[in-house]
């Protein structure tokens, strides 16, 4: 599913932002053109341009005033996180350190800099695990930023997740840089295994907010995940239900039992419908929930969309892995065909591209 929304926004001239978990997405999202970010210590990006391990500088832009209230705000729940007790006193401080800051070189405004520039040592204490000298350094306290908000853009985020300490930061941050593309062009936002979010409340409270406004700005926000009590039994399930009146349920054996049954009923369904969710073919069949109505569907996927749709498994990792080192994320959709044993899509691609490019302007 995750591969359709990506080829059928991009047709629209859409943004595509995903959250992905387990490189479910990655084949896709690089055949579309666009990067893979790996958060999480160690990481790395994929591109057009090829790899290297992801860095950010989040105090980059702190020039602008916008920006400085918005660093005042993420420092300090950095520093609360830290156990730190943020007072007036402790805002005023920061304050002054990050409008000091925003007079420094570009490369300059780190999180060290910061660092150096505050009074109290409690607060170099505090924030001391996320510059260079902690374990955090690496992803957050770099001298430059190395995101690059592209049209199609995808987050790996299942070991970052295994990293308590640095989800929120990482996050917040990303949501921020995110935000600011929500100008009312076509938005496609994508949270895969959303109990991931919906268990933080900050991000719980995030998603509330974006159930709300969103839609204003002319962003579809979507939400997977394997099971619906994830979402059912989310502190925001009333919003979610409200907000999202289109569903499409994957196939669940269970879906009869007691337990299971409420859960599909709080969403509207009968039972029947529940039956029909039971009985479904897994990996074959999906049940559409929406205003228009319900149906039970396929997707006959071809081998090209199946290729690109189920490369979640370590061998076409490995595939993925192979193409890159080879060819970098240049012509990546041809060369991964080819690997896959389709080389007849791969030439067709081929052929097309190089009639699109004949028929542009020079």
């Amino acid at each position: 599913m995750r591969c359709w929304h990506c080829s059928s926004a991009a047709n629209r001239k859409a943004q595509i932002y995903i959250f992905d978990k387990g490189y479910s997405a990655r084949a896709a999202v690089l055949a579309c053109g666009g990067a893979y970010h790996a958060l999480g210590l160690g990481g790395g990006s994929e591109h057009n341009e090829g790899g290297g391990a992801v860095t950010f500088q989040p105090l980059r832009r702190i020039d602008r005033t916008g920006e400085r209230v918005w660093a005042a705000e993420w420092i300090g729940a950095l520093l609360a996180h830290e156990k730190v007790l943020v007072t007036p006193e402790v805002k005023e401080a920061v304050w002054s350190a990050l409008s000091n800051l925003a007079t420094a070189p570009i490369e300059e405004r780190t999180l060290t800099g910061l660092s150096l520039l505050l009074q109290f040592v409690q607060l170099r204490s505090a924030l001391a695990p996320y510059t260079l000298e902690g374990p955090f350094g690496r992803l957050l306290d770099a001298a430059e930023d190395d995101l690059r908000v592209a049209d199609v853009q995808c987050f790996e985020t299942e070991a970052l997740m295994g990293q308590a300490g640095v989800v929120a930061p990482v996050l917040t941050y990303l949501f921020h840089r995110l935000e600011e593309r929500f100008t009312g062009r076509p938005t496609l936002l994508i949270l895969d295994e959303a109990w991931i979010f919906l268990d933080h409340p900050l991000f719980a409270a995030r998603i509330r907010e974006w159930l709300k406004v969103l839609r204003k700005k002319n962003v579809s926000v979507v939400f997977a995940t394997q099971s619906l009590a994830d979402i059912a039994d989310s502190t925001i399930a009333p919003a979610i239900i409200e907000s999202c009146p289109q569903r499409i349920l994957l196939p669940n054996d269970r879906a009869i039992e007691p337990q299971s049954q409420a859960a599909y009923a709080r969403f509207g369904l009968n039972a029947r419908q529940i039956e029909l969710v039971s009985r479904a073919v897994p990996k074959r069949q999906y049940y559409l929930q929406s205003a228009r109505g319900h149906r039970l569907f396929e997707l006959a996927l071809g081998p090209i969309a199946l290729a690109l749709c189920g490369a979640s498994d370590p061998e076409s990792q490995a595939r993925i892995d192979a193409v890159l080192a080879e060819y970098g994320g240049r012509d990546f959709a041809k060369h991964f065909l080819r690997a896959s044993g389709l080389d007849w899509a791969a030439d067709l691609l081929a052929e097309f591209t190089e009639t699109e490019s004949r028929r542009s302007p020079s």
